[in-house]
């Protein structure tokens, strides 16, 4: 990003942490880890750390670095309407489609226990980004 940017302009971004449990689907991928379900991460995660965020961007030479978490809250009307809302982005899709039906229902209920709700209670999930922006 820096060598598109002219001297003195601004580069910002943000990520889910998603090794400190910031993506809104860590329930999840809490599940899946309980179960010892491989599933795939995006490239570079651990850059999803604000302080390998801060480390990168200073490594790059930028200045007056800044963070921030950014908290979000989305409301699902139940735990159906959070699982199939929620495992229907590609990330989810692969990883799925290959369990047997016993196994992705015990996937599903080890969430729903994660979440700590009953079937129809409405699901409230939190998650956090990391921001960041510098000057070049």
């Amino acid at each position: 990003m820096k060598r598109v940017v002219r001297s003195d302009g601004v580069l910002a971004a943000y990520v889910w942490d998603m090794l400190g449990g910031g993506a809104p689907h860590e329930p999840i991928h809490a599940a899946l880890r309980l179960k010892n379900i491989k599933y795939p991460l995006p490239p570079s995660v651990e850059a999803s750390r604000m302080e390998n965020l801060r480390h990168l961007w200073s490594e790059a030479g930028l200045r007056s670095i800044d963070t921030k978490i950014i908290a979000v809250e989305r409301t699902f009307d139940n735990f159906e309407d959070f699982w199939n809302t929620t495992t229907s982005s590609a990330a989810f899709i692969s990883v799925l489609n290959d369990l047997d039906v016993a196994t992705l229902d015990e996937l599903k209920n080890s969430t729903r226990e994660i979440l700590a709700v009953n079937v129809d209670d409405p699901v409230i999930c939190n998650g956090f980004a990391n921001c960041i922006k510098g000057v070049v």
